[in-house]
């Protein structure tokens, strides 16, 4: 299925942010390291526009809708209605990472909580509804 290669391309992506996230993190927890308040906010531009804005949009408005619509998957509780819920919260954590921009140690613990938050979430994803999208969906 086409949309779920594309989701799992995108997630290779979102993985790589996170570990450039993490990297970030290490540097601004090591005294700043060279790390600016616009390196910070450089992250929240591209965790709001392709993580937020185009990947976890598709997912919920394409994908999930689909397994709602079509394969009866339950949308309002179980596994979707957890994965949108951490949409939110990572949203949550990108508003509290752009919050923290000029303060380098705070900012260096929400990046490396946003991180493991990200890869724990694909990993969900990956594991859980895209083999599952595959067998319903076809």
């Amino acid at each position: 299925m086409q949309l779920l290669d594309e989701l799992r391309e995108e997630h290779r992506l979102v993985e790589r942010v996170a570990g450039s996230l993490t990297r970030l993190a290490v540097r601004a927890g090591g005294g700043g390291g060279g790390v600016t308040a616009a390196d910070v906010l450089d992250f929240v531009r591209v965790l709001r526009v392709f993580v937020g804005g185009f990947h976890h949009e598709r997912e919920e408005t394409t994908l999930f809708a689909a397994l709602v619509e079509r394969a009866e998957v339950a949308g309002d509780r179980g596994p979707l209605a957890v994965l949108v819920d951490e949409h939110r919260r990572g949203a949550a954590m990108v508003d509290e990472l752009e919050a923290a921009a000029a303060e380098t140690a705070r900012a260096a613990l929400v990046a490396r909580r946003l991180a493991h938050h990200l890869w724990e979430h694909v990993d969900k994803e990956e594991s859980v509804i895209f083999p599952e999208a595959a067998q319903r969906l076809v």
